[in-house]
Order: structure tokens, then C-alpha cells, then sequence
């Protein structure tokens, strides 16, 4: 049997019943294994197959409840942050649909729910340097010398919030449950925390909780006293 091993390496069905329309629409709709592992970054895939669709190497066995089952490295794994200088805009079911297309390449070209207003260039899209990875809090580095589409194997999900050099920066939908951010030309710091409306809520009703006990207990102490 495989031994247990914490490998910081993300799931791309997670453990949750619950799923994002857009996540799940890619995960477990009609698209192609090797498409749905491109646009997600995909770089390990768990199977009992012996060989991927794509270039691959087994470099681990095992076995579970069901039999045999081989852990597979893929040869060349799109980067979690990808720099690409084309776009298509798209609504969710025609990104779905151009993901179904084998002609269509996303790394080359990004399908975003709007128009950025930046020129489309012929360069060949490139990594961008993670330089924090946390479930929460991810930070980036990336330098283009003309204005950008930052490609993100994130979900497009509410409570996160994205700054480019400190400013805030709109987090764009891409193919269809994804995220992308337009960078304009330079060096630059790109920083994504996940902060949503709930946690500051709880937050405050916690801080609120507290100090109403805090005060209930400085008026019994008082009467405690006086008495």
C-alpha cells in the first residue's frame, strides 16, 4: 500500500458535497480529462489507468479497497499562474463549449467573461513566480513587458480580493468558474486573500459578544460591591 504522506497538494473534487456551478461544470461536466486537468494545473493525477491521455509518468503504486491504482506525474503541467497575451470573451456555456473544441488551446489563449481593453499579442504565454502559497493568502510576482492576461487555476469564488502593487484589482471571471486578473506592462506584486463578508460578520459579532459580557460582568461586580 501507498504510505500516508503530507504532500500540500490540492484536490480538484476537494471532500465537500458542496460545489461552486462553474468548478463543477468543469470538474465533472462533459470536458475532456487533459482539458479539465489544463485549466485546473493540474500536476498528479490518482488513477488506476496505466497510461494518461497525455504525456505522463507513474512514479508511485499502490493499491485501495478497488484494486491497483498508480499515481502519475504529468510530463507538462500548465503553471498555477500563467501569463497569455490572447483572450476570447465568452459567456460560461460558450467557454464550455470552446473547452470542448481540440483545435482551442487555453494556455495560449484565456476565455474571459468580459472584454479586458488590453491589445492581443502574439507571445507565448509564460509562468508567473508564486512566491506565497497558502489556503487563504497567495502572493505572485510577474513581469510582462505588455499588458497581460494573469491566468489563475483558482476558482472564481466571492470573499476573495486581489491587489496588484498594493491597489485593488478586479478579479475577472475566467472559462467559466476560474479567475484571471489584466496586469498592465511592468514588475509587478500580485496579491490574493481570501476575506469574505461572513468572516467579518462573525467577527464582529464575536467582538460584540464580548463586550456585552464584558459589561454584564462589570455591572454585577459593581452591585457585588455596593451590596
Amino acid at each position: 500500500d501507498m504510505k500516508a504522506v503530507n504532500v500540500r497538494v490540492m484536490d480538484v473534487r476537494g471532500i465537500s458535497p458542496l460545489w461552486l456551478e462553474g468548478a463543477f461544470n468543469l470538474v465533472e461536466g462533459d470536458l475532456p480529462d487533459e482539458r479539465m486537468w489544463d485549466v485546473f494545473a493540474v500536476k498528479y493525477v490518482f488513477t488506476d489507468w496505466q497510461e494518461l491521455p497525455v504525456a505522463s509518468e507513474i512514479i508511485a503504486t499502490g493499491e485501495d479497497r478497488y484494486g491497483a491504482v498508480n499515481l502519475h506525474q504529468l510530463s507538462n503541467p500548465r503553471p498555477f499562474a500563467l501569463l497569455a497575451y490572447r483572450y476570447a470573451v465568452a459567456d460560461d456555456e460558450s467557454a464550455y463549449a470552446l473547452l470542448r473544441d481540440p483545435a482551442f488551446d487555453p494556455r495560449s489563449t484565456v476565455i474571459l467573461a468580459r472584454d479586458p481593453g488590453i491589445p492581443m499579442r502574439v507571445d507565448p504565454p509564460a509562468a508567473a513566480m508564486i512566491t506565497q502559497f497558502a489556503p487563504e493568502a497567495i502572493r505572485i510576482h510577474a513581469e510582462t513587458a505588455q499588458p497581460a492576461i494573469l491566468s489563475l487555476a483558482l476558482p472564481h469564488y466571492p470573499g476573495w480580493y486581489a491587489t496588484i502593487d498594493g491597489q485593488p484589482a478586479e478579479i475577472e471571471r475566467a472559462y467559466g468558474g476560474l479567475s484571471a486578473l489584466v496586469l498592465p506592462e511592468g514588475d509587478h506584486t500580485i496579491q490574493l486573500i481570501y476575506n469574505p463578508l461572513s468572516y467579518r460578520v462573525g467577527a464582529f459579532l464575536s467582538l460584540f459578544t464580548w463586550l456585552g459580557v464584558g459589561i454584564l460582568g462589570l455591572i454585577l461586580l459593581v452591585r457585588s460591591l455596593r451590596t
